[in-house]
């Protein structure tokens, strides 16, 4: 039984303060970070929805992820608040993960204390849950808030829950309406929380340090957690419906066997935070005899057998380690997800290892115990704290070396295909980013790479090997794509500039460039037929080329297999659009903004269906919502221009929006005919379109 210590003021003020400090120096280099990787769909693709306060309220009953199977409120309003008060200002979203860390580091000192009642255990075990390495990818990434949000409630949740214990009359039912508040929350935040009622049972029946309460007096919170737990469930699956998350089309033996690896990688990357990466590589198939699975099979039931060994003695441990598989349990891969491991799922688990590691040392210490463990209690203090001031250390440096890695996409994914050479993803995300800075070239490259890897990693599983390489050929067809548009919109590129499209298009020539683009979506179809999105981007290639007709058809297909693609929609508005069908064009456009209200540019054209039909009042008030939602578009402020000149006859706000659209795009397309105009109103000729 470890010795009951009261917690006083003064010695939780020296562990706040010290916690805070430490946190933050190791975390300082994480707010000079860039956005990463899915940064870019939940933050810099979706300003507009962000950017409506609304939308804190209808995030609840319109989920920001459209009809992706996640319901997470709590995520998307800390991103709303986040933009309101930081814009795009990366800056900002870090330092609310760093300073939500440093809450979890507190309440994780308080909750330890209130198990085991020990305050040099609350806070060595708060100090290596702030600095532990695997905690990174959380904490530095801004995607990764999710699980740092999930943990912030669990914990309030827990702590609630068990200092209720000893409470009576109004107070235990504040603390009962705290608990239920903050599992409300739990649940409203990641679909993983919904786990959290085990650790409440282990916390009841695995705790030593108090007598287990039997399951009369836990009866009814019981009771309540279920009903809770139901209701969460049926309202997930009336706003969203769905009640899964994972993907569909996995034989279940792969996935059984897959679950000892990925619990093996985890508790590897807890005892030994070494060879980290953002894409870890976990094999798609494995057989019974794969070395990989042996071992990770071995590694599993050696846990468990410490856990059965524990229990009697030294149940502390037990119920720790009960806490990291508990915890792990929905991201061990018994639910398929597109990336079998990251580390950031993590980060709740490593609590229950941070403990651990104190608490073996203060169990060494005490008198029932030290017979068992060490013979002479010095050599275990020199064994013991000396060991944990240097974890403490090693951690710390290492997690902030390892802070520079999410500096920036480059960087991220550089660094990831070093450390997984044979990750599919990494290459394929990096031929994005090389995307996105006009190294069409490096990009080609690294999408070679994935099909290359991926034809041989994923030999085994046929619906894998498909799934994977359409993803990779569609963002192959799209770089073509993108490449005939630069030149076809830009042709006075010059040849010396950084962008790779000239000199490509000089190779291939716009014909070869062309069959190539539309060679790479026709094979991501056929890899999977139902890809709405390479019937979109086909149709897209077709329209470029003004072969309207063949558009037409492929938005049809998208349309018919994704009736919810707000793009689809709006391209098809646009073909309507072009032949003059303004009715037909108005309806796509009004279910694009239907489907996706932040959709800048669907606004925009709607906006045009009404400047052509003469409705510039409406006009007028379209173009100023699509502003709103991409205030740096030279295109919407030349439509403003417009509707101020030609509907209106008010030239100061038209030439002030038509020099605004220069200033934004001196390149614009339409740059001649904005001068001429500029030239007219200035000469004091009325304007005529």
């Amino acid at each position: 039984m470890l010795r009951v210590e009261k917690f006083t003021s003064h010695s939780n003020v020296i562990a706040f303060t010290t916690i805070f400090f430490l946190t933050l120096g190791v975390y300082w280099n994480s707010l000079h970070g860039d956005f990463i990787w899915d940064d870019r769909g939940l933050i810099l693709n979706s300003t507009g929805y962000l950017g409506n306060w609304k939308n804190l309220f209808l995030v609840f009953t319109e989920p920001f992820f459209g009809k992706t199977p996640f319901y997470r409120p709590f995520l998307i309003i800390s991103l709303i608040l986040d933009y309101q008060l930081w814009d795009l200002h990366s800056f900002g979203f870090h330092f609310t993960n760093l300073l939500l860390h440093v809450l979890n580091a507190f309440l994780v000192y308080l909750l330890v204390g209130i198990l085991f009642k020990h305050r040099g255990i609350a806070f060595c075990a708060s100090l290596l849950f702030a600095t532990h390495p695997i905690q990174t990818e959380a904490v530095a990434w801004i995607s990764g808030r999710n699980d740092v949000l999930l943990a912030f409630f669990s914990l309030l949740a827990l702590i609630f829950y068990l200092r209720g214990e000893g409470l009576t009359g109004i107070k235990r039912v504040g603390a009962f309406i705290g608990f239920m508040t903050s599992y409300g929350c739990v649940l409203l935040t990641k679909e993983s929380g919904i786990v959290l009622p085990l650790l409440m049972v282990i916390c009841d029946y695995s705790r030593p340090s108090n007598v287990p309460y039997p399951v009369s007096r836990r009866r009814k919170t019981y009771l309540t957690i279920i009903v809770v737990s139901l209701l969460y469930v049926y309202l997930r699956a009336h706003i969203l419906h769905a009640v899964g998350v994972g993907r569909i089309g996995e034989d279940f033996i792969p996935r059984l066997l897959r679950v000892f690896i990925i619990y093996a990688y985890y508790f590897k990357m807890l005892l030994f935070p070494l060879h980290q990466t953002g894409n870890p590589f976990i094999p798609y198939f494995v057989s019974f005899k794969d070395p990989l699975f042996i071992s990770s099979l071995i590694s599993c039931t050696l846990v468990l057998f410490i856990i059965t060994i524990c229990w009697r003695h030294l149940r502390e441990i037990s119920f720790l380690i009960l806490w990291m598989v508990i915890t792990l349990l929905p991201v061990s891969g018994i639910i398929p997800l597109t990336d079998p491991a990251l580390e950031h799922r993590a980060y709740f688990a490593t609590l229950g290892f941070c403990t651990i590691i104190p608490l073996l040392i203060v169990k060494g210490l005490s008198k029932s115990t030290y017979g068992i463990l060490f013979k002479r209690a010095h050599l275990l203090l020199l064994l013991g704290v000396g060991p944990l001031l240097i974890i403490l250390i090693v951690y710390s440096a290492k997690t902030a070396v390892r802070n520079r890695v999410w500096r920036g996409e480059s960087t991220f994914w550089l660094t990831t295909i070093e450390e997984s050479p044979f990750s599919v993803a990494a290459h394929n995300n990096l031929g994005l980013v090389y995307v996105r800075q006009g190294q069409y070239r490096s990009a080609i490259e690294e999408f070679e790479k994935a099909l290359s890897l991926n034809s041989v990693i994923n030999a085994a599983s046929i619906h894998q090997k498909l799934s994977e390489e359409g993803v990779i050929v569609n963002n192959l067809g799209r770089l073509y794509y993108q490449l005939l548009k630069e030149y076809q919109l830009v042709p006075e590129v010059h040849p010396e500039s950084e962008r790779d499209a000239i000199p490509l298009i000089t190779t291939h020539g716009v014909e070869g460039i062309f069959q190539k683009s539309r060679d790479s979506f026709q094979k991501a179809l056929l890899s999977n037929p139902t890809n709405a999105e390479a019937y979109h981007n086909l149709g897209d290639l077709y329209y470029l080329r003004g072969l309207r007709d063949l558009a037409l058809k492929e938005y049809r297909c998208a349309i018919a297999l994704n009736p919810f693609y707000a793009e689809a929609h709006n391209s098809l508005g646009v073909v309507y659009f072009d032949e003059k069908h303004y009715d037909d064009a108005q309806r796509e456009f009004l279910k694009s903004v239907e489907l996706k209200p932040d959709f800048g540019e669907a606004c925009n054209n709607l906006a045009l269906v009404y400047f052509n039909q003469g409705l510039y009042h409406k006009a007028l008030e379209g173009f100023s919502h699509a502003l709103k939602l991409m205030p740096r578009s030279a295109e919407v402020h030349f439509n403003l221009a417009l509707v101020y000149l030609r509907g209106f006859q008010n030239k100061q706000k038209g030439g002030y929006f038509l020099v605004k659209s220069l200033e934004l795009d001196p390149s614009h397309p339409r740059a001649v005919t904005i001068r001429e105009i500029l030239s007219q109103l200035n000469s004091g000729k009325v304007f005529n379109e």
